[in-house]
């Protein structure tokens, strides 16, 4: 469930640039910079998809179940098995992860960071920051412009967005008018 909400945002915010600010780019910018746009934008949404799904199937990482040989390495008191060093035991997964860093339970992954999953994680977020931070940098005009018409007629310039669905949308993301 909550790896489905995190797919329909994703998927919503590719939504709303291929139907807002994509066609702004067209009637805006040069060829090479429309180019720039597209090749880095499908780039950077290829590397959260990747990502993310990698951090999503790839284990953390447990410890092996062999209890032969364990001296010097301590004993979880939860599952009764030998725990390395930077081992902690997860309550909600009930094992132990190798160098776990969380439990990601909240809308993003449903999965322990850990040890082999640790870096796709991590490269999730930075291409989701780095979209964001993309997309708010070429909107940026966009929405300066909307919000000065708003306080100039009280109304949306109609050429911001160039259909009815997407000039609904925007409005939806700015509000109703004065």
């Amino acid at each position: 469930v909550f790896v489905a909400l995190v797919i329909g945002l994703t998927s919503s915010i590719v939504a709303i640039v291929y139907i807002c600010l994509l066609p702004l780019i067209l009637q805006t910018y040069t060829p090479a910079w429309i180019c720039w746009h597209l090749t880095y934008g499908h780039w950077n949404l290829i590397m959260i998809v990747f990502h993310y799904y990698k951090a999503i199937t790839t284990s953390p990482g447990h410890p092996p179940q062999a209890k032969n040989d364990v001296t010097g390495v301590s004993i979880c008191r939860k599952c009764i098995a030998p725990k390395p060093a930077r081992t902690h035991h997860c309550s909600i997964c009930n094992r132990c992860v190798l160098k776990m860093d969380h439990h990601c339970r909240a809308a993003w992954l449903n999965n322990c960071v850990g040890h082999y999953n640790h870096r796709y994680f991590f490269s999730f977020c930075l291409f989701m920051t780095m979209g964001c931070i993309y997309c708010s940098i070429s909107a940026w005009d966009m929405f300066r412009d909307a919000y000065a018409a708003i306080e100039v007629s009280g109304q949306p310039q109609p050429l911001l967005c160039p259909s009815r669905r997407s000039a609904s949308v925007h409005r939806g993301c700015l509000g109703p008018p004065g």
